[in-house]
């Protein structure tokens, strides 16, 4: 991995760890009740993710019409290599993508795979993921 995937990796890490911190300051300011859970507020992140933000995302519903992807894939060619991985290697690979070349890419990978089984299950993979990653830079406790 060269410098510049490494630093936009690690400048993608820190917006989520400034997103989790809004979320968190947000819930103290509205004093709900119960504590916040840091999990739930990742998933709620990694969810925004994934629906695109600007961008509006494609319907992938089990028979449905499949919208058109907003804009071709750059990394055509990974793609491909991970389409022909047996199934119980897609999602490991698409989250060493996540790691190696951002979330972003992750997501747009996935979302070119078309395969809603696929989608959600990366979906908690990465909330898992980037869970672990946190705890693991002290940012988040257990």
């Amino acid at each position: 991995m060269d410098e510049q995937e490494k630093k936009f990796r690690e400048e993608e890490i820190r917006e989520i760890e400034r997103r989790l911190a809004e979320k968190r300051s947000a819930f103290e300011r509205e004093e709900r009740e119960g504590t916040f859970e840091e999990r739930e507020a990742l998933e709620e992140i990694v969810h925004e993710e994934m629906e695109g933000g600007e961008e509006p995302s494609p319907a992938i519903a089990p028979g449905a019409p499949q919208a058109p992807l907003a804009h071709p894939l750059e990394n055509q060619d990974e793609l491909e290599e991970i389409r022909a991985l047996p199934e119980e290697r897609r999602l490991h690979a698409l989250i060493d993508v996540a790691f190696a070349k951002g979330v972003k890419d992750a997501i747009e990978m996935v979302r070119h795979m078309e395969d809603p089984y696929l989608i959600d299950a990366f979906h908690d993979a990465l909330v898992d993921a980037l869970y672990a990653e946190l705890i693991k830079r002290g940012k988040l406790k257990m």
